[in-house]
């Protein structure tokens, strides 16, 4: 996750020189609340010095302590059921969307990403709510394969780079993430044959194993 923060950095610093060579000035959104607003995409012009200052104040209020992180990971253990997980999630960036992130272009319409991670119209559908469904199941099969406790997570925030967060399904013995997929269009055949026809993309199957695909966005999201 490092070298995908350094390449953006440096693909930030690339885009900001061309700007200071055409003359042109930052723009940021004017349609803000306490954090960022109801709607991100309306520019106003603003000196880049500016811009540095309120992206530095921002940050430093994402700064937490070692203890914060923890009763922030206690509190939303229930994840989607839970406000303070949609709060703190909210503020960063999280694993779910770094894999859009690090495909963003030069030419891309960041106001546009920016916003409808931010403000997302997404409200589920058949695929998402049979995925749901069937996450405690899966769970169960995977305790029962290993023979160990799952336990939930909570939203966990880095310590190094606190406006990335990440929530894991589950985890084991604390150490170890569990990402759960369950894809509706698999729902009728075996692993092996759904990774084979290619009706599942985010992993492979190779030499009598299964493998996450590397160029896949969800292998950024595991990383």
């Amino acid at each position: 996750m490092k070298k995908h923060i350094k390449e953006r950095e440096q693909a930030s610093k690339r885009k900001q020189v061309m700007l200071n060579n055409s003359g042109l000035k930052k723009k940021v959104s004017n349609d803000a609340d306490e954090n960022y607003g109801p709607q991100v995409g309306k520019p106003l012009e603003i000196e880049t010095e500016e811009l540095d200052c309120l992206k530095k104040n921002f940050l430093e209020k994402l700064t937490t302590t070692v203890e914060d992180r923890r009763i922030i990971f206690n509190s939303t253990l229930d994840q989607t059921k839970c406000q303070e997980w949609y709060n703190e999630r909210r503020r960063r960036l999280t694993a779910s969307n770094f894999g859009r992130i690090c495909e963003l272009r030069m030419t891309t319409n960041e106001n546009k990403v920016v916003n409808e991670i931010i403000n997302p119209s997404f409200q589920g559908n058949k695929y998402t709510d049979y995925g749901i469904a069937n996450e405690p199941k899966a769970i169960a099969e995977l305790a029962l394969v290993l023979g160990c406790d799952i336990q939930p997570s909570g939203l966990v925030i880095s310590e190094d780079y606190q406006y990335l967060a990440a929530s894991p399904d589950e985890l084991i013995d604390g150490d170890f993430l569990v990402e759960i997929k369950c894809p509706y269009t698999a729902q009728n055949v075996s692993p092996q044959d759904a990774m084979t026809q290619k009706i599942i993309e985010f992993a492979e199957w190779k030499n009598g194993q299964m493998l996450l695909n590397t160029n896949h966005k969800s292998k950024v999201n595991c990383s």
